[in-house]
């Protein structure tokens, strides 16, 4: 008699889930694909998908995408501290001045560089973290608003064209690259929110664990991106090699969100092309729907809260090491322990 019972309730979700996938595709002015559809298994089969049929999901390609934004963003955040490396006139490269004056023996390569104190290199790199503790919390504000898909798609463009123009700034006030800088940290607030909020809303129940952790992973490989690749790039023979840091990287940045603007939805509801089968995944057993609007937070309720508080100390403690080692390790290594620029890349990689 249960097992009857949880039956007749799991057709009553099904069609629920299925009269609300009509609908709102009809409401949207998306047509109904059920060519497309049919395809798949009916919802009441317990077949299951197939790994090819699972990692070429709408799901996981949204997954894909937001994993490669978070790693090319990272590679923006983290380039200055590769570039000041290589654009300071008392720590370049010995590489490059031994290449310079073998090749030529006449090219003056100082012009590309500046002669900027530690401390004034601390103040550039600090300058991205001024205004980044506010934008966070404004930015999942927004995302939940106005839809994390819009929101990253803005943040990024001024972020890259900011990048872009970084080079130019160093070359005339370093007051202009703190500035830079500052905005750039501002800006990127909101690509962490946009991304956990379209993140939340496509990954289902049971693989919520898994996508949120590919997804979070690209932070690291950034990382391993950024040093792997910074070494080399200094050392291109053309205009003292350090501002295609800011233009190769800027350049795959704005390449990223060619995909973006196709490809990422902002909830399933949304896709032209997702199945009534991987919606109903998505959307089965969720407290939460993904066509609900975003209600107001209860502040009063997330500041008392004690879950809240450990997760922000947890979080915080991890993204103190993470930003010191990340933003300060490039220099310590060539200004305290006399690495040259080809000695930094692996080791900060292993790092």
């Amino acid at each position: 008699m249960n097992n009857r019972e949880n039956e007749e309730s799991e057709d009553a979700k099904i069609s629920l889930v299925s009269d609300l996938y009509t609908q709102k595709r009809k409401d949207s002015g998306i047509s109904i694909d059920y060519g497309l559809r049919s395809s798949i298994a009916p919802l009441t089969n317990n077949k299951k998908e197939t790994l090819y049929e699972k990692y070429t999901s709408c799901r996981w390609i949204v997954t894909y995408l937001l994993f490669i934004l978070l790693t090319l963003s990272v590679t923006l955040r983290q380039s200055m501290s590769m570039a000041l490396v290589c654009m300071t006139q008392n720590t370049t490269s010995s590489y490059w001045n031994n290449q310079s004056n073998a090749s030529t023996g006449m090219i003056d390569t100082t012009k590309y560089f500046v002669d900027w104190t530690y401390e004034q290199q601390g103040i550039v790199l600090s300058a991205y973290f001024y205004g980044f503790p506010i934008t966070p919390v404004l930015g999942g504000y927004l995302s939940g608003k106005f839809g994390g898909k819009r929101l990253v798609l803005i943040s990024m463009t001024i972020i890259c064209a900011a990048s872009v123009a970084t080079p130019i700034a160093v070359q005339t006030n370093i007051y202009l690259v703190v500035a830079i800088r500052i905005i750039i940290g501002l800006t990127s607030g909101g690509l962490q929110p946009g991304v956990a909020q379209i993140n939340s809303r496509w990954a289902p129940i049971k693989e919520r664990a898994v996508m949120v952790a590919f997804v979070s992973s690209g932070m690291n490989v950034g990382n391993i991106v950024t040093y792997s690749l910074s070494g080399l790039i200094c050392n291109i023979p053309l205009l003292g090699g350090w501002p295609f840091i800011f233009y190769i990287f800027g350049a795959a940045n704005f390449l990223c969100l060619i995909p973006w603007i196709f490809c990422i939805y902002d909830n399933p509801i949304q896709h032209p092309r997702i199945n009534r089968a991987e919606f109903a995944f998505i959307t089965k057993n969720r407290r939460d729907s993904v066509v609900i609007k975003m209600p107001d937070p209860p502040w009063v309720k997330i500041i008392c809260s004690k879950a809240f508080w450990g997760l922000l100390i947890a979080h915080v403690s991890h993204a103190f090491l993470f930003t010191t080692i990340g933003t300060y390790l490039p220099i310590y290594m060539n200004a305290v322990l006399q690495y040259d620029i080809f000695e930094i890349k692996p080791q900060c990689r292993i790092s």
